[in-house]
């Protein structure tokens, strides 16, 4: 009967430990974000001997973030995600730097967009390569959601979502147009 009583005052007293209430992130000020995920990727080009139509999947490694608090739930950002893709057996990363607003709608659920630059270039590798070394400039839209899982005072880690569409622009009247779909994880610093 004893060991009965100190198993259930054991049983008790245990979620009570574990259900401690931390208290809420504070976003102010600067932030610093940073996430890695796994997308879906797109990129066709458009024009007169466009030839390139790619589609795969892969790992969406980093996307950067960093901006300031504007309000209690408002950050005004400017984010720099990326993808990855092959064309004529050589890597290019279709880049962006766009400035966004996000948005808190809860404590924990946030939504952001924003619209900027967006940049194909060639992998870092390869920019010596005559015919792989260009750099391309054109516009970028990005829209995202995601959900702060783990919150302490000053950070955060949130799963995440988000679409990017871009397009470049070519030599002799080519577009080049690329979207990417990715789910990740995020850490976020305020």
């Amino acid at each position: 009967m004893k060991k009965l009583v100190v198993l259930i005052a054991f049983v008790v007293s245990s979620p009570t430990g574990f259900a401690q209430n931390y208290p809420g992130v504070e976003r102010k000020g600067f932030i610093i974000g940073v996430g890695a995920g796994l997308n879906v990727f797109g990129v066709e080009d458009r024009g007169p001997g466009a030839t390139l139509d790619y589609t795969s999947s892969g790992i969406s490694l980093p996307n950067l973030k960093l901006g300031l608090m504007i309000s209690k739930r408002t950050a005004l950002l400017l984010q720099m995600p990326g993808s990855i893709y092959q064309t004529e057996g050589r890597d290019r990363s279709f880049e962006a730097v766009i400035p966004t607003i996000q948005h808190w709608l809860g404590e924990r659920f946030w939504v952001s967009g924003g619209a900027g630059l967006g940049v194909d270039l060639p992998d870092l590798c390869d920019f010596n390569e005559q015919s792989h070394g260009k750099i391309n400039l054109g516009y970028a839209l990005s829209v995202g959601a995601g959900y702060e899982i783990v919150q302490r005072k000053n950070y955060a880690f949130d799963i995440q979502t988000r679409v990017q569409y871009g397009n470049t622009y070519l030599e002799n009247n080519i577009e080049r147009s690329s979207t990417a779909i990715s789910l990740g994880v995020g850490f976020n610093w305020y």
